[in-house]
């Protein structure tokens, strides 16, 4: 017997494999037919016949036959969500799909670290600032997320704490902010990070939060009001700093305004490729409708302990300035690409 218009297929079952169309046997020939519970057929339209009867095609009684086909390829094309895992529902996606919109209580401290520090962190494409004398910015953020489906109703998946570095540098003639080093203790908060090109790492993160009622823990947004921040992994301490608010600022300080710059890279497994990166490029973060509320200045402290496993502490601070503590929301949607590293 013979297969005419099809190719030998590799399986040897018709599990995984599923009926696409009918094509036709002789009705002589249906004997033949238990072939297809050996070998399944990959073409759409396959006619089966024995070599005797191939002659008597043209006036034979004809019939509709159930051909298979894999099922794998469409069922793939299938499967949904923005980041991995894609699901048949898309709701396994670590990532929603964009727009993402963000509101947060943010602990800003101002600081001075080593100059040479700061350049050494510097990613090609940028340059240190040298009107900035190594200024830096620390900040905790008590952060709460949602997308399209009112993923604040999932306080435990959407509710998330960071911690993070911005080091002054300069992009061509635009003075931007560069992130070296960013810590959340949320999954979701880390992809949506890496998405963007922030080096986000697994950390656990706090810091004083406010409360409306009056009480010695209520922490009010008042003068005098000591706010502090933390920042550990795996329980060691790697960043602690406080703000004690002095008076109430119409504006943010110049220097949280600068566009943040950060470095997408994803490397190869490959053997022989390690060090040809698949993706390698500076990007700029993207803040739509950014605001910001009840903006307070105050004295700042900050300390970036040595840590085992972490480079944070090179950038500890020789000197300290102004510390704020405000409140601000932004979506993101969009991404600017600056350059491309190469590999």
């Amino acid at each position: 017997m013979r297969i005419l218009g099809s190719q030998e297929p590799s399986r040897t079952s018709k599990a995984g494999w599923r009926p696409v169309s009918a094509s036709i046997v002789d009705q002589n020939d249906l004997c033949a037919c238990s072939v297809l519970d050996k070998v399944p057929v990959l073409a759409s339209c396959v006619v089966l016949l024995t070599k005797s009867n191939e002659r008597r095609l043209a006036r034979a009684r004809m019939m509709p036959l159930v051909t298979w086909t894999d099922s794998t390829e469409e069922d793939q094309g299938m499967l949904k969500g923005y980041t991995l895992p894609l699901s048949p529902e898309g709701e396994a996606n670590i990532v929603p799909t964009p727009p993402w919109h963000y509101s947060g209580d943010v602990l800003a401290i101002e600081f001075w670290t080593d100059p040479q520090a700061a350049a050494a962190c510097l990613p090609p494409g940028l340059k240190a600032d040298q009107c900035a004398d190594g200024h830096a910015l620390g900040l905790f953020v008590d952060w709460q997320f949602t997308a399209q489906d009112d993923e604040f109703l999932d306080p435990a998946k959407y509710q998330y704490r960071e911690f993070y570095v911005l080091v002054d540098a300069v992009w061509r003639d635009t003075p931007v902010a560069w992130c070296p080093y960013i810590y959340v203790d949320n999954d979701a908060a880390m992809g949506r990070g890496w998405i963007q090109g922030y080096p986000k790492k697994l950390a656990s993160v706090f810091q004083t939060r406010s409360f409306a009622a009056a009480s010695p823990a209520a922490a009010p947004i008042a003068a005098g009001t000591t706010f502090a921040g933390s920042m550990s992994v795996h329980g060691r301490r790697a960043a602690a700093g406080r703000v004690t608010l002095r008076e109430q600022v119409p504006e943010l300080p110049a220097a949280l305004l600068r566009p943040t710059v950060n470095r997408r890279y994803f490397p190869r497994l490959t053997a022989g490729q390690h060090d040809q990166p698949s993706v390698n490029e500076l990007t700029m973060v993207v803040n739509d409708d950014f605001k910001f509320a009840n903006c307070w200045v105050g004295e700042g402290k900050i300390a970036l302990p040595k840590t085992a496993g972490e480079e944070l502490d090179a950038l500890a601070p020789m000197r300290v300035g102004s510390g704020y503590r405000f409140s601000m929301s932004c979506t993101i949607k969009d991404l600017k690409i600056l350059d491309g590293l190469g590999s």
